[in-house]
């Protein structure tokens, strides 16, 4: 529980924090009028769904997952080997009595009308039917992760696949017919999408409207024959994304990289889609804390799922370097948390000029100190930073977090201005 603001001025109208040690929890069976029949420790520590059979004789638990595959098909993040193992308790005997070990992730179980048997998903693909008998388990490839459901008499089941097929399994543990749903892809555009500046490879194909805070802004940076994203945005523009990313010229399917600036919902929530659709996500390795579990209190925006960082950049302290290459281009990343934890600025060279995307560090009107909520040593030495190593790049142009600067060191120069002038008057009050 915190007391007081996450950073700075800012505080978002609660106080728990979700970060706690990991703990195992109690399994309690209770029956009419709320008499509790059995209560034992969960097989290990984490979080787990559980289904019982209707008779109330056994429960069948499986580690908790996240449906949308924001953790990239582990089931919890650490992926601990309990992730893959579905465990029976029988109430009778007070006693965990059965486990099945998979060799990927739990998605979801589904358990007979008799109890007997259930059906499991794993996020490899493959349906498996088990039987309490000892019968080698039945699999079918459903080629994705599935939800499951059996019939109300059980004498067939239903799987819906990630990828749009519903799939009917009969008692015998066979497909007996599949159908694929059918999609609809938004109407092409009907406007043309240019770069946001004559000779810069650079687009905006995120925002939707003017609102922002469930979808942001996303920068397209063309390399080569693909490009990279420069922050995710939401979740709710993605199609239109998808379109504006293919009339820029890119094959969405060739992107490899998404770089983050920083890990607030509008910037960071959609990231578990990009990612599922093959994308690697760049980010200072702080950014992993904020993206995995606290990002959905912390951030505030509404709540996201969770999703690992692929690369993870070497910076821990405001003011530390590190350079890395993708899709052909060298880009310096530099650490300067205090608008959010991991908050980074990424320059690089494109067509010729020199280029800052420096997420929400200062707008038009708003310096540091105003985005690092109020926190006058975490603006000063970021201000700092700013000045001797973006000031000094002499950037032509910069792309904050909802805007793009065609004059970049005049916008960097300002904002360093008016930045240390709040800090100065903050300070001698």
């Amino acid at each position: 529980m915190r007391k007081g603001p996450v950073t700075g001025r800012w505080d978002p109208p609660y106080r728990a924090v979700p970060f706690v040690p990991r703990q195992r929890g109690t399994l309690r069976v209770v029956e009419a009028p709320g008499r509790a029949v059995a209560e034992v420790p969960l097989p290990s520590e984490g979080l787990f769904e559980v289904r019982m059979d209707p008779s109330g004789r056994r429960v069948w638990a499986f580690p908790a997952s996240w449906f949308a595959r924001g953790m990239a098909g582990a089931a919890w993040l650490p992926a601990d080997p309990g992730a893959r193992s579905v465990r029976v308790f029988d109430v009778g005997s007070g006693q965990w009595n059965r486990t099945w070990g998979f060799g990927d992730a739990i998605g979801d179980v589904a358990v007979h009308p008799d109890g007997d048997r259930a059906w499991v998903s794993c996020w490899d693909g493959a349906l498996y039917l088990l039987h309490l008998d000892g019968r080698p388990p039945a699999r079918v490839d459903a080629g994705s992760p599935a939800r499951l459901h059996f019939s109300r008499d059980g004498s067939f089941a239903v799987a819906g696949t990630e990828t749009g097929e519903v799939i009917r399994l009969d008692a015998s543990g066979k497909a007996t017919w599949r159908t694929r749903l059918p999609v609809s892809e938004p109407d092409p555009l009907g406007w043309a999408v240019k770069p946001v500046f004559d000779g810069l490879p650079v687009w905006a194909v995120g925002r939707v409207g003017p609102e922002h805070a469930y979808v942001g802004d996303i920068w397209l940076v063309k390399s080569g024959a693909g490009g990279l994203l420069i922050d995710a945005g939401g979740t709710s523009g993605i199609p239109l994304t998808l379109q504006k990313i293919r009339a820029a010229g890119v094959d969405p399917s060739t992107l490899k990289h998404l770089l983050h600036t920083h890990s607030h919902g509008d910037h960071s929530g959609g990231a578990y889609l990009w990612r599922a659709m093959g994308l690697r996500i760049v980010a200072p390795e702080s950014a992993a804390l904020a993206t995995t579990w606290l990002m959905p209190t912390v951030s505030d925006y509404g709540v996201w799922v969770p999703r690992p960082v692929d690369v993870p950049l070497s910076v821990k302290r405001v003011g530390d370097e590190t350079r890395f290459a993708v899709e052909g281009l060298d880009i310096r990343a530099v650490f300067v948390p205090g608008h959010s934890y991991d908050s980074a600025i990424y320059l690089v060279e494109l067509g010729g000029k020199r280029v800052a995307f420096t997420g929400d560090l200062g707008f038009d009107g708003q310096g540091v100190l105003d985005r690092c909520w109020g926190d006058v040593e975490k603006a000063a030495a970021v201000t700092e930073v700013v000045r001797t190593r973006v000031l000094d790049y002499r950037p032509d142009v910069v792309f904050t977090g909802h805007d793009a600067h065609r004059d970049g060191a005049a916008f960097v120069e300002k904002l360093v201005a008016r930045s240390e002038e709040a800090i100065r008057k903050a300070r001698s009050k």
